[in-house]
């Protein structure tokens, strides 16, 4: 499964389920659109949500609480 890294930002529209733009998910610009599922980590390297690249950002498909 391919794994994008999340910023402070990211972290905060992941856990409201919220559009992450490219520039907050590093590693999401390698990604091809419509790839799907995609391991949204926070900056720990624990998994904070499923997402889905789309053309323009990554969408949260399904979010983990821990």
């Amino acid at each position: 499964m391919p794994r994008v890294s999340l910023d402070a930002r990211g972290e905060t529209d992941a856990a409201h389920g919220r559009a992450i733009s490219l520039r907050h998910a590093e590693g999401a610009e390698s990604i091809a659109e419509g790839v799907e599922p995609v391991a949204l980590l926070d900056a720990s390297g624990n998994l904070c949500a499923i997402g889905r690249r789309t053309d323009r950002d990554v969408r949260v498909v399904r979010g983990v609480r821990l």
